[in-house]
Parts: C-alpha cells; structure tokens; sequence
C-alpha cells in the first residue's frame, strides 16, 4: 500500500504546474515571438526595457528553455512515478529557482540606470519572484531535512 503524498509535495507539483506553464509562455515564447511574451504579460515591451533589457530576457528564455523547464518536467514525473533521482533534479531545480529570482531583482534595480531601461519594478513582480524564491528555498531545506517522504511507498 502506497503512503499519502507529504503536504510538500502537493505543493511542488502543483509549482510546477504553474512555472512550467508561465515558462513556456513567457521565457521560451520570447525566443521565438517576444510579442506574443509581451501581450501575455509575462515581459516587457521595448519601451520599458529597451534593446537592452530584450537581450537580457531572451537569454533567460533560451538558458530556462533549454534547462529549467526540461528539469521542471523530468522532476514532475519523477517525483510522480517516486523515482529517487528525482530528488537530485528537485535540488537543481531549487537551486536554479533561487538563483534567477535573485538575479532578475538585482538586474530591474540595478538596470535604472542604463539608457531607456524605465521598467519600474512593482508589488507584482516581487510577489512572483518571491514565490519562486520562497519555493526553491523550501524544496532544498525540505529535501535536506524530510526528502525521503517525497519517495515513501509503504505504509508504517
């Protein structure tokens, strides 16, 4: 008899659910029509960003396409299907999560200063980046101290 799923991992999947998603319509659509990015809501026009801030976005696109949306995937069906590496691409992914939330913050304050770049960030954003950092930093102290319980499959 399988064991009930941890709290946590409703939580994760149902992240994942939600950044796959954005990811897909915001980062790796901005590669290919940044427009269509842009009318979604999920990045910024050229007016707000300038050439600029495009370059810096489409990097993070095609850096997220090719690496953190596949290992969102892989890390759903694994965690899923109770495979033990999953644990190893949740920590990658905790790890990435942390690390462009971080980046990005640090990237709209700092870029206020660069020429045509009036991209003001508000309450939205800081609300998004935060539940990707928020999340990245509990899947990493979830795993150090309970991941285990994400593969569990007997019941005590």
């Amino acid at each position: 008899m399988k064991q009930k799923r941890p709290f946590f991992y409703w939580v994760i999947q149902i992240f994942f659910i939600f950044a796959i998603i954005t990811c897909i319509l915001g980062q790796s659509m901005a590669i290919f029509d940044y427009d269509f990015a842009v009318s979604t809501g999920l990045q910024e026009s050229y007016e707000k960003v300038s050439d600029f801030g495009i370059i810096f976005n489409k990097a993070f696109g095609f850096a997220d396409t090719l690496t953190y949306i596949p290992l969102m995937i892989i890390t759903f069906f694994g965690l899923w299907f109770r495979k033990r590496w999953a644990l190893v691409t949740l920590a990658g992914v905790s790890g990435i999560s942390i690390y462009w939330t971080l980046t990005c913050i640090y990237f709209m304050n700092a870029a206020s200063a660069v020429k045509g770049f009036t991209l003001v960030p508000g309450v939205p954003y800081y609300i998004l980046m935060g539940i990707y950092f928020i999340t990245g930093i509990w899947g990493l102290i979830y795993l150090i101290v309970r991941g285990e319980r994400l593969l569990a499959q007997n019941s005590k």
